[in-house]
């Protein structure tokens, strides 16, 4: 005979959705559903002036390839809202670096690897970041936190040589050429990687 307690759960978990490791996307309801916007290459430049509030533009990496000739470096950053790292707390971190390379017409993609509207609004208002943020597009990249962050790095680093042991979080093209994969972070880092290419 089944104990009571392994009876509920055989009850209860059929029905619920566990999402552990998850974008959570499927637990946007239809209001959160319209903060999240498709990505349109026409009006790329439009919402990089506007920065707009607090809407998620989905991207996938077809898109973000089409990015690159607009800039001479871009610098995709695949970003964890979740994560209490100070870098990710304050995206006004990335902001710096960028005005601070301006001269090189680096431009900054940040990329929230999940649909956590909420912490990405307190994290926006709290850093006063005003350039707009894209998430992975769940129809391409499915659910899945780890699966999403490996099928990007596939798609973006076709030199194997690039792989990094340290992670890749962080994608810097110069034209359409990827130049470096793994985990920038220090404007030190890409200003040496910039003047060296």
């Amino acid at each position: 005979m089944k104990s009571p307690l392994k009876l509920i759960l055989l009850i209860l978990l059929p029905g619920c959705i566990i999402m552990i490791n998850e974008n959570n996307y499927r637990s946007l309801d239809a209001e959160d559903k319209l903060s999240v916007k498709p990505f349109h290459l026409e009006t790329f430049d439009q919402v990089l002036r506007n920065g707009e509030g607090i809407t998620l533009h989905e991207i996938n990496s077809n898109d973000i390839k089409s990015c690159l000739s607009k800039h001479q470096y871009t610098w995709v950053h695949l970003w964890r809202p979740y994560c209490s790292a100070k870098e990710c707390e304050n995206l006004g971190y990335y902001a710096s670096i960028e005005d601070s390379l301006k001269t090189f017409d680096l431009n900054i993609l940040i990329v929230s690897n999940s649909y956590d509207l909420d912490i990405i609004a307190a994290k926006k208002k709290y850093s006063n970041y005003n350039k707009p943020l894209f998430v992975l597009q769940d129809s391409y990249y499915g659910h899945k936190l780890k699966k999403s962050s490996l099928k990007l790095f596939n798609d973006l680093n076709q030199d194997s040589t690039l792989i990094s042991r340290f992670g890749f979080d962080d994608y810097l093209f110069k034209d359409s050429v990827l130049i470096f994969v793994g985990n920038l972070l220090k404007k030190q880092k890409i200003d040496s990687l910039i003047t060296k290419s």
